[in-house]
């Protein structure tokens, strides 16, 4: 009964959260409601965002922006849908991926109302991964061209007016995640698409030649057809994260042959964030996962790990630091973390009212304890960042440079901090080929994650991130006061990398899945590991 009733009041406020919904998109707003939450968001950002004009031209050509968007908003006012529709050039024009907007489009997952195919990326292209028709099977890995008309390299170019974007992956990931899947995504970079009943476009199939399709709308999304995969992988639960070994057929009796497997899809679900967080929890600990991991390895001999996070959108890094710890030890820990200040970059912190507010960080008073001048809200926290100095980082003292490379694990975390303080199973085991599967999908997070093996010196395989290396991150949320709309800001710019190279747009993978290996696999959502234990294997020889 008890669980019945907690059912029915799950459903119930589902409906009352869509029905929210509803009427916040029909509702029209006043011309001055509109208006003051532009000036609202303006405000938010430039109080926020450690540059919010680097990326975008300037603070002038910022405000020229925001002119622009006032004098869209039309005097008979707006409904959300429309008013969002001119906020996000804006908020894109802020070039920062982790600037935006929460609250999408009203949409149908079940009638999309895009192009009926969903599309990954592989090298600069966009193929059909999955159908939602049987009958469309046959497309499974041809190449798009264009849309009602307008060619690839056009939709690129629009696309990068419509959200901040950090790299060219970033563009292709946007077009398949969103644009070309959600109807009203889609008008907003075709406005010449008027008949939304159908949309045409055209296909390339493996063999070159060119295929001119046209689809009516909307077509009902219930399951999605893929293509066959060779290696069937487990899926995490909650917690985001599940390793596992996988038998490779030719050497299953061989317990070195069997490969270790650790897929993390999200950060948000383990214990130690939890803890940092000040909340009790029953969650998995990364810390006693990845010490089984390595206990398990070293005992069979474990001779390739595969970390996969192809699907891995973000959360709390701490879990990346944990895994070097076991697989590397405290020294490559340590000297992972050095390499930024080495570099000359390092963290930059906007000690924003925003940033100030939040209940996971410490109060102006108590940064400022110890200091001859005292900061001020506004202020900017350059004592992680080593341009901000005139010295390099070989010259600090041991205890300058340990505000660098010193993670503090005891103040976030007491189920990591015991083990990190015992030392014990530092380094305990790392096999010769760590193996990290990573996508455009990779990001945030995920990104730091692959950065920091990246670093200690496991070999990248796929298709590069959609985050630059050097970006800004960790955001706070903000809330429009009229709209109600959402999103965040972010307070913070981390360079890993020499500001400016190659490394601090793009972090590079070694081996690049490339469309004609992707064929050769049938296109195998699995690809990517497939690829990986073929370099092993050949490695090995």
């Amino acid at each position: 009964m008890r669980a019945g009733g907690k059912t029915w009041w799950w459903i119930l406020s589902v409906i009352i959260v869509l029905a929210m919904s509803v009427l916040g998109a029909a509702q029209t707003f006043t011309r001055a409601a509109l208006v003051a939450d532009v000036r609202q968001l303006a405000a938010l950002i430039e109080a926020t965002h450690p540059d919010p004009y680097a990326n975008g031209g300037g603070k002038i050509a910022f405000h020229v922006r925001l002119q622009k968007l006032l004098g869209e908003i039309p005097e008979a006012g707006m409904d959300r849908d429309d008013f969002i529709r001119i906020l996000r050039p804006f908020v894109a024009g802020v070039g920062d991926s982790h600037t935006e907007i929460w609250t999408s489009y009203d949409v149908d997952e079940l009638r999309p109302a895009g192009i009926p195919f969903k599309f990954r990326v592989v090298e600069e292209l966009l193929y059909v991964a999955a159908v939602p028709r049987r009958e469309d099977e046959r497309y499974l890995g041809s190449v798009l061209v264009s849309v009602e008309g307008v060619p690839m390299a056009e939709l690129v170019e629009r696309q990068k007016r419509l959200v901040a974007l950090e790299n060219e992956y970033h563009v292709l990931e946007e077009l398949c995640s969103h644009t070309l899947w959600y109807g009203p995504y889609l008008q907003d970079l075709l406005p010449e698409w008027t008949d939304t009943s159908k949309i045409a476009f055209e296909l390339r199939w493996p063999s070159g030649e060119t295929v001119r399709l046209t689809a009516d709308l909307p077509v009902m999304v219930r399951q999605l057809y893929r293509p066959s995969t060779q290696l069937a992988v487990p899926i995490p639960g909650p917690s985001g994260f599940r390793v596992d070994f996988l038998e490779r057929t030719s050497g299953a009796s061989d317990p070195a042959a069997a490969i270790a497997y650790l897929r993390v899809d999200h950060m948000t679900g383990y214990r130690e964030i939890d803890e940092a967080q000040g909340r009790t929890s029953s969650a998995p600990s990364a810390t006693e996962t990845f010490r089984d991991l390595v206990i398990r390895m070293a005992k069979a001999g474990t001779r390739t790990l595969v970390v996969d996070l192809r699907y891995d959108g973000g959360g709390d890094s701490l879990m990346a630091d944990i895994l070097v710890y076991f697989l590397y030890g405290k020294s490559v820990l340590r000297d992972v973390f050095a390499h930024a200040p080495r570099a000359g970059g390092g963290m930059v912190v906007r000690l924003s009212e925003l940033y100030l507010s939040s209940p996971y960080t410490p109060t102006l008073a108590e940064l400022n304890q110890g200091r001859d001048i005292p900061w001020e809200v506004g202020d900017y926290d350059f004592s992680q960042f080593m341009a901000a100095s005139d010295r390099r980082f070989d010259e600090l003292t041991a205890e300058e440079q340990a505000r660098f490379t010193d993670g503090q694990y005891c103040k976030r975390t007491r189920t990591f901090c015991a083990e990190y303080e015992s030392g014990e199973y530092a380094g305990t085991y790392r096999p010769e080929n760590v193996m990290v599967l990573v996508s455009p999908w990779t990001f945030s997070s995920g990104l730091t994650m692959a950065r920091h093996l990246y670093l200690a010196g496991a070999t990248l395989v796929g298709t590069p991130s959609a985050q630059a290396s050097n970006s800004f991150c960790n955001a706070d949320r903000w809330v429009l006061d009229n709209t109600g709309i959402d999103g965040q800001v972010t307070r913070m710019y981390y360079a890993e990398f020499p500001i400016g190279s190659e490394l601090a747009h793009t972090l590079p993978v070694h081996h690049q899945m490339t469309y004609e290996k992707l064929a050769s696999y049938g296109f195998d959502p699995n690809a990517e590991l497939v690829f990986a234990l073929e370099l092993t294997e050949h490695a090995s020889r």
